[in-house]
């Protein structure tokens, strides 16, 4: 869930914030002295530093939703959590770096709760589980879209988001304790309407909780000199009744026993020639990486061990590669696209 709330909130910076993804990093590691001076372009960094339980929120009361005058269901209510973090600039240049920082606080004040338009597609599927029409329940062409693996951190193009919702259920059964007038409205809307005001929301907020660290300590607890920096509270579901596999995402790491290993290459399509803007992503790291114009690329971090790399390209296609730390004996880490 993390990484897909992650990929929401550099969706938003970039599109809102005009950050080509190979000119500028967005980056959720845990800055360091090392990791600073590996920085080879402009970054905005956005640490999450606490998680915290949002008691306020908390519902402890069983939830009963009904489909239909004779079919319902009871499920536990989702507990919602307190993600905070500390967003900062990086560049060499600090006027650069205070119009980063300026511009990313603007755009995260305009947004809450964190809109449809820019997450991926496996997170709004997970937060309309709870709207009327949930999707993994109705099935169809939504279903498909919102479930598909290769492009689970794709977000949903405009055009998918303005069709109205009759479009999207089809044939499927009315949810008839909703009311005859709600219902029309729900088929009227466009979908991106319809997830704004049905799902879990992701709500946020910025500034710094009364109660916790200023930025100077985060600094130096991280043994790096202070610099400017805003503090941003997002507040996610986590949804009890739904499986969160573990194994798939911790397969291949490991803490304190072998030191990262560099990982480079380059990435070519099927003739042979280099691809720039290529986005690569390591999901048990939730560590990113663009190819330059000659296709190389870079990833930082990776210690011995297996990993799962999406490669997507700018068109939005992605693909899985299975990645080995180190390379096997005589190997590289180029990779061909078809």
């Amino acid at each position: 869930m993390l990484h897909l709330i992650h990929a929401a909130i550099e969706n938003l910076l970039r599109a809102e914030g005009d950050l080509p993804s190979g000119e500028v990093d967005v980056s959720f590691e845990m800055p360091s002295p090392q990791w600073l001076d590996s920085l080879i372009r402009p970054t905005l960094s956005c640490y999450l530093f606490d998680i915290e339980e949002n008691t306020d929120l908390r519902q402890t009361s069983m939830e009963t939703l009904r489909y239909s005058e004779s079919e319902a269901i009871q499920r536990m209510p989702p507990r919602r959590f307190d993600l905070r973090y500390m967003v900062s600039a990086l560049t060499s240049e600090a006027p650069d770096a205070y119009e980063m920082l300026w511009g990313s606080l603007a755009i995260l004040l305009r947004h809450n709760p964190l809109p449809p338009a820019h997450m991926p597609r496996e997170l709004l599927g997970r937060l309309l589980r709870y709207a009327p029409y949930p999707p993994n329940e109705v099935g169809g062409e939504l279903a498909a879209l919102l479930g598909d693996p290769a492009s689970a951190l794709v977000p949903l193009p405009a055009e998918l988001l303005a069709r109205p919702m009759a479009e999207w259920l089809g044939d499927a059964p009315a949810n008839r304790a909703l009311g005859r007038r709600e219902r029309e409205e729900i088929a009227a809307m466009p979908l991106g309407e319809y997830a704004a005001r049905y799902m879990l929301p992701l709500a946020s907020k910025v500034g710094r909780a009364s109660d916790g660290p200023r930025a100077t300590d985060l600094w130096g607890g991280l043994e790096i000199a202070p610099r400017p920096a805003v503090f941003y509270l997002l507040t996610a579901p986590v949804e009890l009744e739904i499986a969160s596999p573990i194994r798939t995402r911790v397969a291949g790491a490991s803490v304190g026993v072998a030191p990262s290993e560099a990982v480079a290459g380059t990435v070519r399509d099927g003739g042979g020639q280099p691809l720039p803007s290529v986005e690569f992503y390591v999901e048990e790291r939730a560590t990113r990486a663009v190819s330059n114009e000659r296709g190389h690329f870079q990833l930082r971090g990776l210690g011995k061990g297996r990993y799962t790399l999406r490669v997507t390209r700018p068109s939005g296609a992605s693909s899985i590669v299975d990645l080995t730390v180190p390379a096997p004996s005589g190997a590289t880490y180029d990779i061909t696209l078809a």
